[in-house]
């Protein structure tokens, strides 16, 4: 039996499903039906679970796979990899002939296909892959390129668009996504796309490149700056980062003084300005990079990335007040990106601010980054709310087993609430961590008085 499992993210397919209440039988019933017709293609068993909301687990299976033919696919797959494609075309013609109904078999044959250069017999081939077993992401996401670079982008939009339904956070496809959507003049779509891009990779300068060049094609010459800035600040002296300066040079940036007029700004001068506080920033001089940063935000007050940066050096610098009145203007000029919440939430946490810093988490995973270190600032900030408190605690423990912080924050809430053993066995699975860190001191004294 061939199986093949996907998880369907529901929220990326909402426009297909019932929109009675979400725990409605009703709404589930009809969720089984509709997912059981669109994807159950040429499977004998097909298999649905909702164990929440916002996801479906989905079971492709087959009793016509590979297993029946496995001699012959070994030696196809040996004709592959010496790169005799002619010979594994020919014997994986035969054993599809055959009866089989593999979806993988269909898929290498595409990617051969595509080595070989037979570009239409691929998109044939990917098409009856899906067609098979609609649940295949990477058959969809193959498909979605071949479409790109044949200029069907139409196609290439939605097959793509179909495989991130199942893989939302995969990186090329987001990508090509983006573009796909710039050449079609989709300008709304391939920003959110870029943007989910940057939230989920910020140091990604494909996706600030993509952006500066939709930003620029709507004549939004500021954001298309700041966006070329961020590619060259990550690729300083790679291809995209000297792509993007000549893009940079070519723009009329200008800058709005107090008077209201409008100035030319010089602008390789204040990039220089720019590098060399991130220079000094990498090297430890924090005080030249506040300095730095300072007269960039002079001449340039609307760059969140940069406001940002400056709250980094100003929390190194023990200065915390100093700090969240940076990272608040970071918000203040760029709230769609996630990564400057999860910031705020880290400073506003080292400054002791508990109900600014769950706030800022809370917002930070609203905005997807529900990570280990987001949790940790959540569950132990929250206030008057200490079953939360503890199940965010644990979930940050469950995502990352190392992370001492959430341990560390987890046994002493359950300190505080009074379940003194398990406090103590979490101030001991502290000491008996690898690694390094202040918190194994902590947890002893904690022990030591327990």
């Amino acid at each position: 039996m061939k199986v093949l499992k996907a998880k369907l993210d529901l929220r990326s397919f909402s426009k297909e499903l019932p929109k009675q209440s979400p725990n409605s039988q009703n709404r589930r019933e009809s969720i089984h039906s509709i997912l059981r017709e669109r994807f159950q293609g040429a499977a004998t068993e097909f298999h649905i679970s909702l164990p929440d909301n916002h996801s479906a687990h989905l079971e492709w299976c087959t009793d016509k796979g590979v297993v029946h033919w496995s001699e012959k696919n070994r030696t196809a797959l040996q004709f592959a990899r010496n790169k005799d494609y002619d010979k594994a075309i020919a014997m994986w013609r035969q054993i599809i002939d055959q009866g089989c109904l593999d979806p993988d078999l269909y898929y290498n044959l595409a990617i051969i296909q595509t080595e070989s250069k037979h570009i239409r017999e691929a998109l044939d081939t990917l098409n009856r892959t899906i067609e098979l077993c609609p649940i295949h992401a990477k058959a969809l996401f193959l498909l979605g390129n071949l479409y790109s670079k044949t200029r069907q982008f139409s196609q290439a939009e939605k097959a793509l668009s179909k495989g991130l339904w199942f893989v939302p956070d995969n990186l090329n496809s987001l990508i090509n996504l983006g573009a796909i959507f710039s050449i079609q003049k989709q300008f709304t779509d391939a920003i959110r796309t870029f943007e989910r891009i940057i939230s989920l990779h910020p140091k990604e300068a494909r996706a600030y490149l993509g952006l500066g060049k939709v930003y620029q094609a709507l004549g939004d010459t500021e954001n298309a700056y700041r966006s070329y800035r961020a590619v060259i600040k990550i690729d300083d002296s790679g291809k995209l980062g000297k792509l993007a300066q000549a893009l940079l040079d070519k723009l009329d940036y200008q800058d709005q003084e107090e008077g209201g007029s409008r100035v030319k700004a010089d602008t390789a001068n204040l990039q220089k300005t720019y590098q060399h506080a991130y220079q000094s920033f990498i090297k430890g001089d924090y005080k030249t990079a506040q300095s730095g940063y300072r007269e960039y935000l002079h001449h340039n007050q609307h760059d969140a990335s940069v406001w940002a940066s400056l709250a980094s050096v100003q929390l190194r610098l023990q200065m915390p007040k100093e700090a969240c009145a940076s990272i608040e203007k970071a918000l203040q000029y760029d709230p769609a990106h996630p990564v400057y919440y999860k910031q705020a939430a880290i400073i506003f946490d080292a400054a002791q601010e508990r109900s600014r810093a769950a706030k800022m988490a809370q917002k930070a995973i609203e905005m997807g980054k529900k990570d280990s270190v987001t949790l940790t600032l959540l569950g132990k900030n929250m206030e008057n709310n200490d079953q939360e408190a503890l199940t965010n605690l644990q979930e940050a423990i469950r995502l990352n087993p190392n992370n001492l912080n959430a341990r560390f924050s987890y046994a002493k809430k359950l300190e505080e609430l009074g379940e003194i053993e398990a406090a103590k066995q979490n101030y001991e699975e502290i000491m008996w961590n690898k690694s390094s860190s202040p918190l194994k001191e902590k947890a002893k004294r904690k022990l030591e008085i327990l």
